[in-house]
């Protein structure tokens, strides 16, 4: 399930310290828009001054554009509209994007998960996107718990694979992940509903 940044990069003396100077950390990335902010994972570094965004909404609600709305206030997601949102950490490709089925679930595809270079070092604030996202999908402590299992089997552990192909549930949300090579799906579930039998 690895998947690291396709974006290559020639070698420049960019300061990765020097906010002003890199065109890899759009301005948006500088100030969390609820003033908090995620501590650093050790295996996802970020480019220096930049935190990652957290969110203050405990737990989304049954409404998925005011869901999708949350993303977008308070992780800066964007492209938001009434069933979809994306996260693009530079330039216009998403590493991480969700959208909402009205048979009762949400789509939730993942492209990129960390930096394949050190100038690409911003696409490393896509594990913390999706750890907040679960976090809001499951509430705070069995969505860190979910992110934890979820980001070994994106590095390569094999514990994972109870949640592959498989129907779980976490905090009354059904949950099944798709592994397709080029791309992680997850389909996630309307709180307390059952969405194998809407014929997804």
């Amino acid at each position: 399930m690895e998947k690291n940044s396709s974006t290559d990069t020639e070698d420049s003396n960019i300061n990765q310290g020097n906010l002003e100077e890199n065109p890899f950390v759009p301005e948006r990335w500088k100030t969390s828009p609820t003033g908090v902010y995620q501590d650093i994972m050790s295996q996802y570094p970020l480019p220096g001054g930049i935190k990652p965004f957290k969110q203050k909404t405990k737990e989304f609600g049954s409404s998925a554009p005011a869901n999708f709305k949350i993303l977008g206030d308070e992780l800066s997601f964007n492209g938001i509209s009434e069933d979809s949102a994306g996260f693009t950490p530079y330039g216009a490709d998403e590493t991480f994007f969700l959208n909402y089925d009205k048979k009762g679930y949400y789509y939730l595809k993942i492209e990129a998960w960390k930096a394949a270079s050190e100038e690409t070092k911003i696409v490393s604030l896509t594990p913390y996107a999706v750890k907040s996202t679960f976090q809001l999908f499951f509430g705070e402590e069995e969505g860190t718990t979910f992110f934890n299992i979820f980001d070994k089997g994106m590095n390569g552990d094999k514990s994972i694979s109870k949640y592959v192909n498989k129907i779980n549930t976490i905090n009354k949300r059904q949950l099944e992940i798709t592994d397709y090579g080029t791309a992680v799906v997850i389909r996630i579930g309307d709180k307390g509903k059952d969405f194998i039998k809407t014929g997804w």
